[in-house]
C-alpha cells in the first residue's frame, strides 16, 4: 500500500514538473515572439510636454467676455480644432462644452483641469470625440454622455480613434458605454497602431480595441460601480494582437475585467484586478501565444479562464492569497477545440505584486 502512494505520489510530481516545464519552455517562445510589444513604449512618444496656459497656440472659453474672441480666441473646441494649423496647440478654460468633437489633423488638446474642463455629448448617439489623424494628443478633460439610451443601433464612445500614434492621458470618462475604443471598424483595411492610453479614469466604462494592434493600454485606473448592461469588462481586445495592457489598477463590480477573444500574442501584465462579483478576473476566448504575468488577483472566483486557446502561458501572477506550488488553470477545449489542456503558473507569488 506503501509503494503504491509512493508511486501515485511520484507521477503526480511528474506531471506537474512536465506542465510547469512546458510553461517555462513556452514561455521562452511567447517572449521572443512578444519581443516587439515591449519596444512599442519607446516607440511612442509625444512631441510636447503637457501644455500649459502660456504655450497654446488657440483659446477655448465658453463664457469670456465678448470682445476677448477672434481667430484663436474662440467659444467652442471645435472651432478651437477647425482654427487651428497642424501641429498646434489648443488650451481649453474650464467649463461645460456641449458639443461632439472631430479631429482631423495633428494636434494637441489640453483642458484646464480635468474635473472641470467637460465635453458633454449633445447627442447620446454619437461618439463624444472622434479621432481620424495621426498623433494626436488629448490630456486633462472629462468626456462624458455618449451612447447611453439605446443598444439596437450603433454603440459610441468617450473618445473614438481612427488613427496611428495618438496619446489619451490624464482624462475622466465617465456615462459612456464605451470609454475609449480604438477600432477598424469604420475602415476594415486598416490596422491603427502605436496609440497609447495612459494615466485616465474610468468610470462605470472601459476601453476597447479592434481590429488594431501594436498599442498600449497604462497606468489607468477603471472603476465598475454597477454592471452595465453592455458588460465587456474592463479591456476588451476583440480580434486585435500585440498589444500591451500594463500597470492598471481595476476595481468593482466586472462579469469579467480583461477579456480577449480571437487575440494573440498581447502582453498583460502588473496588473491589480480586484473585483467585487465572484466571476472572473481574465476571460480568453480562442486566442494564442498571450502572456499573463506579474499580476495581483483579488477577489474573483475565477482568477483567468481559458476557452480554446492554446499556448498561453502565465507566471509569476499573485492568485488572491499565498502559493508556494503551482497554480494549474484549465483551459475548455483547449487542443483541437475538444480536448482539454492545462496552463500552469510554475512559480506564483506569495506576496502581490508591486504595480
Amino acid at each position: 500500500m506503501v509503494k503504491k502512494k509512493l508511486r501515485k505520489l511520484l507521477v503526480v510530481t511528474m506531471v506537474i514538473f512536465l506542465f510547469g516545464t512546458m510553461g517555462i519552455v513556452q514561455g521562452m517562445n511567447v517572449k521572443a515572439n512578444n519581443l516587439k510589444i515591449e519596444q512599442n513604449d519607446e516607440i511612442i512618444k509625444t512631441d510636447t510636454d503637457e501644455l500649459t496656459l502660456n504655450e497654446a497656440d488657440v483659446y477655448v472659453d465658453d463664457d469670456a467676455p465678448q470682445d476677448w474672441y477672434d481667430e484663436i480666441h474662440v467659444k467652442t473646441i471645435q472651432e478651437g480644432v477647425d482654427n487651428a494649423t497642424v501641429g498646434d496647440s489648443i488650451f481649453v478654460y474650464n467649463g461645460i462644452y456641449y458639443e461632439n468633437v472631430i479631429i482631423r489633423k495633428k494636434i494637441y488638446l489640453n483642458g484646464e483641469n480635468n474635473q472641470e474642463t467637460i465635453i458633454h455629448c449633445i447627442s447620446n448617439w454619437d461618439d463624444v470625440v472622434r479621432i481620424f489623424s495621426d498623433e494626436v494628443e488629448i490630456s486633462n478633460f472629462t468626456i462624458e454622455n455618449s451612447s447611453l439610451a439605446d443598444l439596437a443601433g450603433p454603440i459610441y464612445a468617450g473618445i473614438q480613434i481612427y488613427a496611428n500614434k495618438t496619446i489619451i492621458k490624464n482624462n475622466i470618462l465617465k456615462d459612456n458605454l464605451i470609454g475609449i475604443e480604438i477600432s477598424s471598424k469604420l475602415y476594415p483595411s486598416c490596422n491603427y497602431q502605436y496609440n497609447k492610453i495612459t494615466d485616465n479614469l474610468m468610470l462605470d466604462n472601459g476601453i476597447q480595441i479592434s481590429g488594431c494592434s501594436n498599442n498600449i493600454i497604462r497606468g489607468n485606473t477603471f472603476i465598475n460601480v454597477y454592471s452595465t448592461i453592455w458588460d465587456n469588462g474592463g479591456v476588451f481586445l476583440d480580434m486585435s494582437n500585440n498589444n500591451i495592457i500594463t500597470r492598471n489598477n481595476f476595481s468593482g463590480h466586472y462579469s469579467r475585467i480583461i477579456i480577449l477573444q480571437e487575440s494573440d500574442k498581447n502582453d498583460i501584465h502588473h496588473n491589480n484586478l480586484q473585483n467585487g462579483f465572484r466571476w472572473y478576473g481574465i476571460a480568453v476566448f480562442s486566442s494564442n501565444s498571450n502572456r499573463i504575468h506579474h499580476n495581483n488577483f483579488i477577489g474573483s472566483s475565477v482568477k483567468v479562464f481559458f476557452m480554446k486557446s492554446t499556448l498561453n502561458i502565465c507566471y509569476r501572477n499573485y492568485w488572491g492569497r499565498p502559493r508556494i506550488l503551482p497554480k494549474m488553470i484549465f483551459n475548455l477545449k483547449g487542443i483541437l477545440g475538444f480536448f482539454p489542456l492545462v496552463t500552469i503558473d510554475p512559480f506564483p507569488k506569495v506576496f502581490p505584486n508591486k504595480i
